[in-house]
């Protein structure tokens, strides 16, 4: 994306070997410093340590971070794409969207449990408060939690365990296509995670969750072009394309479309507000319930299994 934007101007180089172990990571930005990279991005929270180290020690480096919360203290040179909020609007969305498919009534979510459970409590929470809000007749929603990325013996282990529950949709956080392979294989439906994922699996995939780096990212590269950089937070939000769904499937039904284009422009006009508004008032009443609650336990009525156990 960035290289079509700006051409030759950038030149990118990616690595593959570079770990979350803040040490490991630290030692290959070193690296990349010494062969004159003017500029990291650091896709995922779980390099934020290795950010602030490369911080510490090279203060001049701008450094564009994916976080789930802003940093606190800031750094004067990391900038910060905090995308929960657009996150929720679009698991809400989600929930709505797999709750008003047809002949859907059990919904389960695969999800990596190491990354910050209260965050995953959260984001199974509020999708099943989008199904629920559509499909309220006898609905089961089951959770399995994986203690990693890129552990096909687990995921095996939570696919056959959604399978035997009847799973209708399988909505997966593990950032892989084992599971979407699988289910390709029992013509069970998947929601995918961060890329379109059905260009890869076909079209049992209904859709993915994305992330847009677009608009930080051109920001970011102008601003260090012109000389004057500085920390920002990016607070992208569904509303202004921050993060959106992939394209549908064809096999999304014309009704739950048409569903979602009626709850995406609820969320464009402010008329829901998953984290404190009607979305969540369907299930706690006129008290608006914050991100903290909702992200304590889960709700009633979903079962919750961890792979390690199944």
């Amino acid at each position: 994306m960035i290289q079509n934007i700006y051409g030759s101007q950038v030149q990118i180089l990616t690595s593959s070997s570079i770990t979350t172990n803040t040490t490991a990571c630290y030692n290959e930005a070193v690296r990349y410093i010494n062969l004159g990279v003017q500029a990291f991005v650091l896709p995922t929270s779980l390099y934020t340590t290795c950010a602030r180290m490369i911080s510490d020690n090279h203060g001049h480096m701008p450094i564009l971070l994916q976080s789930s919360q802003p940093l606190n203290p800031s750094y004067p040179n990391i900038s910060v794409i905090f995308k929960v909020t657009g996150m929720n609007d679009l698991r809400y969305v989600i929930g709505s969207l797999v709750g008003k498919q047809k002949n859907v009534n059990t919904v389960c979510f695969a999800n990596n449990g190491v990354i910050n459970n209260a965050l995953c409590k959260l984001w199974s929470n509020i999708q099943y408060l989008g199904f629920t809000s559509v499909n309220k007749s006898s609905v089961k929603y089951y959770v399995a939690e994986a203690s990693g990325f890129d552990n096909t013996t687990q995921e095996l282990l939570i696919f056959n365990y959604f399978k035997s529950v009847g799973c209708d949709v399988i909505i997966s956080q593990l950032n892989s296509f084992y599971m979407h392979m699988l289910a390709k294989t029992e013509d069970i439906y998947t929601i995918a995670w961060s890329s379109d994922m059905r260009q890869f699996i076909g079209e049992t995939v209904l859709t993915s969750l994305r992330k847009n780096w677009e608009v930080p990212m051109s920001e970011f590269i102008d601003d260090i072009f012109a000389g004057n950089y500085s920390a920002h937070v990016y607070e992208d939000s569904y509303a202004n394309h921050g993060v959106d769904l992939a394209p549908f499937s064809d096999r999304v039904t014309p009704a739950a479309e048409l569903h979602v284009q009626k709850v995406e422009r609820k969320l464009s006009e402010g008329k829901i507000n998953v984290l404190c508004g009607n979305a969540v008032n369907l299930q706690f009443g006129t008290d608006c319930t914050t991100e903290a609650n909702l992200s304590t336990v889960y709700l009633p009525g979903i079962v919750v299994v961890n792979a390690k156990n199944l």
